[in-house]
Parts: structure tokens; C-alpha cells; sequence
């Protein structure tokens, strides 16, 4: 009887684990498919004094300030941001300052070449790296450096540069949009493009997928008519220089 148990035990051991495997490879094959959806900018100049890195599927940007360069947000992988800022003839050293969109790995992990810079994230992001807000289920981000904050709306001079913050949660709590010179609007994960159209980023990643929906409506009704962006720059999803056209069904 002993031995009959242990094998109908065994049994649904190995059924759990076949479960758990057969949902890892739905899962995988999944985000290897939603990765494949996105389309970041190689490595060099977009537009005059911008500039895009391209780090595997997501892209960080330089923009030219008055001493030096501000980064948005800081790559994936440290070394390959490196060797990509080599190609392009920048030091770290000149990034001043680091504005990140939010606190995701994928937008952070470069941090550590910037040892001259100032680090900014939306006031509204602290709970994810401070461990009061979990990223996927029990698992939170984090962030080797120190930082400051940026409030809704608020404006700051960096490099000479006008930087202003809007939160467009939904990605994550505290993601941010930065426009710079009321010219460049930088958007992280907070949209997508697809075809130039804006639409939310991918579903299966984003914390609140109606929160993102409503921050874009607000964002195009609200922000959008009253700061005309001229450029339109997204993490991993390219970039359009009509913003009006690409929020036009918002």
C-alpha cells in the first residue's frame, strides 16, 4: 500500500512539473514573440544633437546640452552601452545627467558608467525601488545610485536644457515622459508605435494597462495641444517626428 502511494505521489510530482514546464514554454515563446514586435533605433544620430543607443531591443538617448550631454534612461547591459558610446564618440564622463523614464532593469543597468552625472526619477517611482511597490509578484526593482526626484509637471534647467516631467503611469507607477526644449518628447515604456500611431506598450509587462490608456488620453487632450512636441521618442518602438499625427486617435 506504502509503495502504491508513493507512486501515485510520484505520478503527480511529475505531472506538476510537466504543468510548470509546458507553462514556461508558453510563457517564453510568448515574450520572444513580443519582442519581436519592437523596433528600437540603431546606434547614432537621429536628429541634430539627439542621439540613440542601441542596447539589443531597447534604446537610451543622448541630447547635446551646453558643457556636455543628459541621457533618458541608461541601457541594459552596462559593457554595451559602453562600446555603443565608443562608436559614437562620447565619454561617459560628459553625461551630466541621467533621466530615467522609470526603474525597470532594461532602462537602468548602464548607471554605473555615469559617475559624473545626476540621476533623476518621478517622485511617484521611489515606491519600486524602495520596496513598497513589487515589479512581478514578489519581485521588486532596484537602483545602485543616488537619486532625485522629479514631480508632476515640474521643470528643471540641466546643461542649459529645459526639461519638464509628466507622469503617464500604467507601465509602471511612476513612469515619466520627459520634454526637453518643448521640442523632444521622450516617452520610455509609457506607448508603443505601430505604423506612427501611438498605442500602449506591451500588455504582457505593463502593471495597469487601463491606468497607461488613460494617462495617453490625458496626455494627448491635455499636454499634448498645449506643448506641440516636434519629435516623439519611445524605449523600443522607434521614434516619430509628427507627434500630433501619431496621438491623433487619442
Amino acid at each position: 500500500m506504502a509503495r502504491r502511494r508513493k507512486s501515485s505521489i510520484l505520478r503527480v510530482l511529475i505531472g506538476l512539473l510537466a504543468l510548470i514546464a509546458l507553462l514556461a514554454g508558453i510563457a517564453g515563446a510568448f515574450f520572444l514573440y513580443q519582442q519581436s514586435l519592437m523596433n528600437p533605433l540603431p546606434t547614432g544620430e537621429v536628429t541634430p544633437g539627439i542621439y540613440a543607443i542601441q542596447d539589443s531591443i531597447v534604446n537610451m538617448y543622448l541630447i547635446e546640452g551646453v558643457n556636455g550631454y543628459l541621457a533618458i534612461d541608461a541601457g541594459a547591459d552596462k559593457d554595451h552601452v559602453a562600446e555603443e558610446l565608443v562608436r559614437i564618440g562620447v565619454s561617459p564622463d560628459e553625461v551630466g545627467a541621467v533621466l530615467l523614464t522609470h526603474s525597470d532593469s532594461d532602462h537602468t543597468a548602464g548607471l554605473p558608467l555615469f559617475t559624473n552625472a545626476e540621476v533623476y526619477l518621478s517622485d511617484e517611482e521611489v515606491q519600486m525601488i524602495d520596496g513598497n511597490t513589487g515589479r512581478f509578484w514578489f519581485i521588486g526593482n532596484s537602483l545602485d545610485a543616488d537619486y532625485q526626484t522629479f514631480s508632476d509637471g515640474e521643470t528643471k534647467t540641466l546643461d542649459g536644457l529645459t526639461v519638464e516631467g509628466f507622469l503617464t503611469p500604467g507601465h509602471t507607477p511612476g513612469s515619466m515622459c520627459y520634454l526637453i526644449e518643448g521640442t523632444y518628447l521622450f516617452t520610455g515604456d509609457s506607448l508603443s508605435l505601430d505604423a506612427g500611431k501611438v498605442d500602449i506598450f506591451n500588455t504582457y509587462i505593463n502593471m495597469d494597462n487601463d491606468l497607461q490608456r488613460a494617462s495617453l488620453s490625458t496626455f494627448a487632450s491635455v499636454i499634448l495641444p498645449d506643448k506641440e512636441p516636434e519629435y516623439l521618442f519611445t524605449a523600443h518602438h522607434g521614434y516619430s517626428d509628427d507627434p500630433q499625427y501619431a496621438f491623433g486617435s487619442w
